[in-house]
Parts: C-alpha cells; sequence; structure tokens
C-alpha cells in the first residue's frame, strides 16, 4: 500500500451523487471483470459497475443491481432487449461475487446469465463504478457496498481495485497493479479500516450439532509482523453451527485495543458417496418436504432461507391442523412476516396466544430477502428481531411439519418461492433433525433433496413431495480438505 492511503472494508456511494471513474476501457472480447459487492436495498436500478453511460431513454427503472456494459447486459430491469432476473431483488443484505466474461454472468446463488448479442469490437468508454455519468449528470448511482474489483485479460489480472481512503480520509479505489487512484465523483463512504491480513482459513468440516471454530493466521498489516492470539487480539465466532459461510471476529488487545475486523469461511457437511452438498434447494412454489417430525409444546426450530416473493402467506416451513392448532413461519403480501405456535379453536387469531400480528411486524424485515428464523418454545426470532408470547400455551398438533410450505388440513399450504440453506429440529432439546441441501446421485439421475445429518436418523434423504416441477439445486459448495475422519453411522 502506497504511503498516504489506509486500506478500508469496502467504499459505498450515497445512491444519489458517488461515483467512480477509471482510466480504462475494457475490452469485451478478451477481458473478465470480477466485482464483489453487496446491495443494501431495494432502492431505483443501481450500477455496480458499467463500461458506456446508459441510454436512459430506452429503459424503465425498476428497483435491484444493473450490471450493463455492450459486451452483456444484466439488468434488473424489464424492456423486451435485456437479460432480466428477478433473483436479484432477494440478494438484499448478501456479500456476492460476480463475474462478467463476454456474453455470460455469473453470481453467487444465482442462474448463470446468457446474452445471445456478439460482444462489439471495442467499448466506447471507461469503466465506471457504483453510477455513471450520463448527459452530464449522475445516474443510476448506487449505495452497493463494494469490497473489490478485479480485471483479468486473457487470464492476466491487470487491474486490482481495493477500497481506500487517502490523507483526507476521501473514499476511493486504489489500483494495486499500477499503484493509480481512481477518480471520484460525488459523496462515498468509507467502510472501516482494514488493520490486518487474515491468512485464508481452510474450508471447515461440519458435524451434526457442533460448532466450527477455526483459529487463522493473523498479520499485522503496518509491521508485517505475525500476531499472537490471546496477547494481540481474541476470536469470537458467529454462524458457525451449520453450514454455509461462518464469520470470525478478530478484535484487538493490548496495543491493539480498539480495533476489530471479521473474516469468513465455509463450512460444508462431508456426505457419503453418492450425494453432493450444495448450497441451496430452489423451490418454485409448487414443492414440499414432508420432515416427518410433528412438532409440540417443546419442540425448537432453526431455518435459514431466502424468500423470493411476498406472496398471499408463502410459508418456509410449518405444519396447520383443521382446528387451527399452528406451528408456522410464513410471509404475507402484506409484506408482513407472522409466527404462529398457538393451540385454540378460534378462527381470529389477533392477540391470541403465540400469534404476532402484523402491526409488531411491518417492515421489520422485508418479506423478500434472505434470513434466519427461530423458534424457542415461547420466543421468536427473525434475524435481530426477537418476539415473546405468553408461555402458557399447552401446544398439539397432529400432522408433520414441511419444509418449503405448510402441512394443512388438505395437505400442501401456502408454498414458497424460496431457496432452504438449512433446517434443524430439537425435540425436547435433543437435535432430532439437521437437514442439509444436497443432490442424490443414483444410476446417473439426480435428486435434489434434503439429507438429514443426525447420527441417529432411521431416514437420511428426503425428497420432493409435491407436484409439478422438481427442487432445483444451488451451486455445489467446495470440497473438504482431503485427511479428514469419516464418521460412519
Amino acid at each position: 500500500m502506497p504511503a498516504g492511503y489506509t486500506k478500508v472494508e469496502y467504499i459505498q456511494g450515497d445512491g444519489s451523487t458517488g461515483y467512480l471513474v477509471a482510466d480504462f476501457s475494457p475490452d469485451p472480447s478478451n477481458d473478465t471483470i470480477v466485482a464483489e459487492a453487496m446491495l443494501t436495498s431495494n432502492a431505483n436500478a443501481q450500477f455496480l459497475f458499467v463500461s458506456a453511460a446508459m441510454n436512459v431513454s430506452d429503459t424503465t427503472p425498476k428497483q435491484g443491481v444493473l450490471l450493463r456494459n455492450e459486451g452483456i447486459r444484466f439488468d434488473y430491469i424489464g424492456n423486451g432487449t435485456v437479460c432480466y432476473k428477478d433473483e436479484l431483488a432477494a440478494t438484499v443484505g448478501k456479500r456476492i461475487t460476480y463475474t462478467v466474461t463476454r456474453g455470460r454472468m455469473t453470481w453467487t446463488g444465482g442462474t448463470p446469465i446468457e446474452n445471445s448479442d456478439p460482444a462489439p469490437a471495442s467499448w466506447s468508454g471507461p469503466l465506471q463504478i457504483l453510477g455513471s455519468k450520463y448527459n452530464g449528470a449522475a445516474t443510476f448511482c448506487s449505495s452497493i457496498k463494494l469490497y473489490s474489483l478485479k480485471v483479468y485479460r486473457n487470464s492476466k489480472l491487470i487491474h486490482d481495485f481495493v477500497p481506500v481512503v487517502d490523507e483526507q480520509e476521501n473514499p476511493t479505489l486504489l489500483d494495486v497493479c499500477g499503484n493509480t487512484v481512481v477518480m471520484s465523483y460525488g459523496t462515498l463512504y468509507a467502510g472501516p479500516v482494514v488493520w490486518l491480513e487474515v491468512a485464508d482459513i481452510p474450508v471447515q468440516s461440519y458435524r451434526s450439532g457442533q460448532a466450527c471454530e477455526p483459529h487463522p493466521t493473523v498479520v499485522d498489516i503496518e509491521s508485517g509482523a505475525t500476531l499472537s492470539e490471546g496477547t494481540d487480539y481474541t476470536l469470537s465466532w458467529s454462524d458457525n453451527d451449520c453450514v454455509g459461510k461462518g464469520t470470525v471476529t478478530i478484535t484487538g488487545t493490548g496495543s491493539f485495543d480498539g480495533k476489530s475486523q471479521t473474516a469468513t469461511f465455509s463450512i460444508v457437511p462431508r456426505l457419503p458417496a453418492g450425494y453432493k452438498p450444495v448450497e441451496y434447494a430452489h423451490s418454485s412454489g409448487e414443492q414440499f418436504i414432508d420432515t416427518g417430525f410433528t412438532p409440540n409444546e417443546k419442540t425448537r426450530a432453526d431455518i435459514r432461507f431466502l424468500m423470493h416473493s411476498n406472496g398471499s402467506y408463502s410459508s418456509p416451513f410449518g405444519a396447520r391442523n383443521a382446528n387451527e392448532k399452528q406451528f408456522f413461519v410464513s410471509g404475507s403480501c402484506s409484506a408482513n412476516y407472522y409466527f404462529c405456535r398457538h393451540d385454540t379453536g378460534a378462527t381470529d387469531l389477533s392477540g391470541k396466544d403465540g400469534y404476532v400480528g402484523a402491526g409488531a411486524l411491518v417492515g421489520k424485515p422485508s418479506v423478500v430477502g434472505y434470513h434466519k428464523f427461530s423458534l424457542n418454545r415461547n420466543v421468536f426470532n427473525l434475524d435481530e428481531y426477537a418476539y415473546n408470547f405468553s408461555s402458557s400455551v399447552i401446544f398439539s398438533c397432529d400432522r408433520s411439519a414441511y419444509a418449503f410450505a405448510m402441512h394443512g388440513a388438505d395437505g400442501i399450504q401456502h408454498p414458497a418461492t424460496m431457496e432452504l440453506y438449512s433446517l434443524k429440529i430439537w425435540d425436547d432439546g435433543v437435535l432430532v433433525r439437521d437437514f442439509v441441501p444436497c443432490v442424490k446421485v443414483e444410476g446417473g439421475v439426480e435428486t435434489v433433496g434434503l439429507y438429514d445429518l443426525c447420527a441417529n436418523a432411521e431416514k437420511c434423504f428426503y425428497e420432493n413431495g409435491g407436484s409439478g416441477a422438481a427442487l432445483v439445486a444451488g451451486p455445489e459448495l467446495p470440497e473438504l480438505p482431503t485427511g479428514l475422519i469419516l464418521i460412519v453411522r
């Protein structure tokens, strides 16, 4: 890092005036652009990057991310000439890697996008980042957090843009390939200062009911010295007790007191031969999986899911008796979440034990997006929000809970268009279901479903019980290091 610049975790636009312009024009035939970023809101159309100003007269802006250049257009915009994917609306708050190569776009957790239009011989303008300039005015400026942006030409790294602040604490990007600074305009914000380098954390092996706690090597950026855990810093972990992405927080102590930084690591299950773990299983609103477990007053559940729409009561998990004995989480068309665990024959649930009304949940959070939900007896948690209800309820249910939908009196009810990342169920403190998404490969046929990692599970693989299309698998998870012990049932 050259003198006068300090590395920060990310830079972020103000959503109105802030953008940057790099001093080069990409080559659409030979360049690959890789950006790691986080969409922070569903505000109107926002550029992550663009190689030339957009002709705003031929589009109708809608909520989401715009990624557009003249070699590929990957726009959350509904005109007849662009590549359109509504999946982007559900990525708010998630750190995503976007890769553009010629006419193809790939992105973490999403469907690859192909553009049939041939790539042009050249672009007409420089690479513009987090917004653009059109007719002399800032256009489609974003509030996206940008963590990194790299450009490869014929597989060789030619530009590596790193978020920094200068001596006046102005946020910008520094191209470390040539130590050149990107021109910035309008208002930009800087993330926290990066004060250390964390060594790559190996993929962690998940074991049912156990948390992963890696201890990475940590180096002080300023001195280059390897720091000592317990003397220079302490470690804490989050999201480390299920398959997916865990986070380790490094908190400085002693001479590094007051500093902190995070790093992420992958957590992958080791499945038997014939099964491939994937990031998620996708339901289009027709599918369900019967968990085979009937909830009761001592049931605890934890589910990680991504909801695509706030349709009429889309339920990622639950069961419901004919006489209104219910156990579920459900998103609604009124953009609220509803949770229920109650035992009453009343048709009007408002104010009943175990019911959280719409007034308490408006905008907390949006139905669409990635969520972590848990229920533990009389406490519901949705992301950072907690809701309590009366513990006096004597609860019972006469049917098993479904995933991807609710198990209603007449079968499947309130199916959801969603991705399921993990689902755990406890019965009186004992983990009885630990579901991870996977693909079963048998006789050349691939079937997407959920694998139960519980050591005492009588049944291991659960597949779609609904009609119509099959469940769709997300990206395969990274491979585990070799040499680990395989636990056999």
